[in-house]
Order: C-alpha cells, then sequence, then structure tokens
C-alpha cells in the first residue's frame, strides 16, 4: 500500500484511540458523601419479667432452707394457680448464709443463726396480671423482690423499621448537603449500621412496700433507637 494511503489510515486510527481515553478524562470524577443517620420507634411492650423470691431465717442452716422451701412452694403454688407457666418460672438466685452480729462492747462477732434465699424469675404473657400476680406472691410469702422489666418478644420487626427510618434520615440528610454544593446524590454505595438500643423500663419494688395495697403497675412503652452511616455517591 502506498505511503500516501497509510499516513492517512494511521492518523484516522489514533484519533479513533483517543477517543475513549478522552472521554474518560473529560468525565468528571465521582463524590462522595458520608452521613449518619438515626431513628427511634416506640412500641408498647408485650412481655414482663417479675424477680422476685423468699428470705427465711432459722437457728441452724436446715431451719432456715426449710422455712424458705416451704415459703417458694406457697409462692410457686399461687404463681401456677393464675395460670404462670413452668417454663417462664426460672430459679435465678439461691444461697445460704450465717447472720452475724457485731458487739461493740468486746469487738467480736457472733454467730446469730442463718438466712437462706431464692429467687425467681417470672416471666409473664399478659401485662393485665402483673399486678395481681406480685400481689398474690406476697400474700404467699414472698418477701424480696429485685424489680419488673417490660420487653418485646419479637424486636425485629421494630429494629427493621428503626433501621429503615435511620436510612431515610441520612438521606434526607446527604440530599441537602448536595443540593448546598451543587450536586446531586446518585445513590448510597455503603450501609453500616452504628447503633441499635432497645432500653427496657424496669420497676424497682422495695421489699418494705411489698405488704400494701394492690399494686398499679404500668408497661409504658420501649424506645427501639437505631442508627446507621451511609456513603451516598453525588455527581
Amino acid at each position: 500500500m502506498p505511503r500516501k494511503i497509510l499516513l492517512p489510515i494511521l492518523i484516522v486510527a489514533v484519533l479513533l484511540l483517543a477517543v475513549p481515553l478522552v472521554l474518560v478524562l473529560a468525565r468528571p470524577a465521582p463524590r462522595y458523601l458520608s452521613v449518619s443517620g438515626e431513628a427511634s420507634v416506640k412500641v408498647v411492650p408485650d412481655r414482663a419479667r417479675l424477680t422476685l423470691g423468699v428470705a427465711a431465717d432459722g437457728a441452724t442452716a436446715k431451719e432456715a432452707q426449710a422455712a424458705a422451701a416451704k415459703r417458694l412452694a406457697a409462692v410457686l403454688a399461687a404463681l401456677k394457680s393464675l395460670g404462670v407457666e413452668e417454663k417462664d418460672i426460672r430459679t435465678q438466685i439461691i444461697s445460704l448464709g450465717p447472720i452475724r452480729e457485731y458487739n461493740p462492747k468486746d469487738g467480736r462477732e457472733r454467730l446469730r443463726g442463718y438466712r437462706a434465699v431464692n429467687q425467681l424469675e417470672v416471666i409473664l404473657v399478659d401485662l393485665k396480671t402483673v399486678g395481681e400476680v406480685l400481689d398474690a406472691a406476697v400474700a404467699a410469702g414472698a418477701n424480696t423482690a429485685g424489680g419488673i422489666g417490660f420487653f418485646l418478644s419479637d424486636p425485629a420487626a421494630q429494629r427493621t423499621a428503626a433501621l429503615a427510618r435511620a436510612f431515610k434520615d441520612a438521606q434526607a440528610r446527604a440530599s441537602s448537603l448536595a443540593k448546598a454544593a451543587g450536586r446531586r446524590l446518585v445513590g448510597a454505595v455503603s450501609i453500616s449500621e452504628e447503633a441499635m438500643t432497645m432500653p427496657q423500663p424496669e420497676t424497682f419494688l422495695r421489699a418494705a412496700k411489698l405488704a400494701g395495697d394492690a399494686t398499679p403497675v404500668e408497661p409504658g412503652q420501649i424506645t427501639v433507637r437505631a442508627q446507621v452511616r451511609v456513603r451516598f455517591q453525588a455527581r
């Protein structure tokens, strides 16, 4: 092929190969925005966790343990009579120890007897019965209490809702920032969960106040909070 014909062909080929490179160089580099979003969902709990038990003293360890066992049997019977199932009752603490008294006159301690403690954790499905169950347990012999906690049996739906709202919050923040910079969001390129909290409201009961009028109990609401970090591409 003559050189006069070959040279124009080579020039055209070089130009064609350079076009994609020119387009790539002309395309603006992608910009990214990294923002956090947070949201919360309030929901009424559907389960209650009641902590209560018995404590009994005796001259000997055997006497203390027997007295505590008798009290506990009466408490368990009262719980079951109100429909609390065995699977929802769990022994939490069992303890037996000496009771000592300090004598300021001679600076010595003396053994006064023994104390046995048996504490239960009770899960209640019907929140309307919390006060009734507590009162029945006290009437049957329960004389120690830790508190009442409320929780969700299946928090997955609330967690998902909180995460979805947190993402929308991050998206709104990123959109505002992009608009202020004269750009627009293209889409999310990465999402990470930063925090998920679900505090459980709890009411603490004092043993001194157990023997009183009917106990009113209100479960209130649980707040499920979520926080995410999202990286958006902007143009």
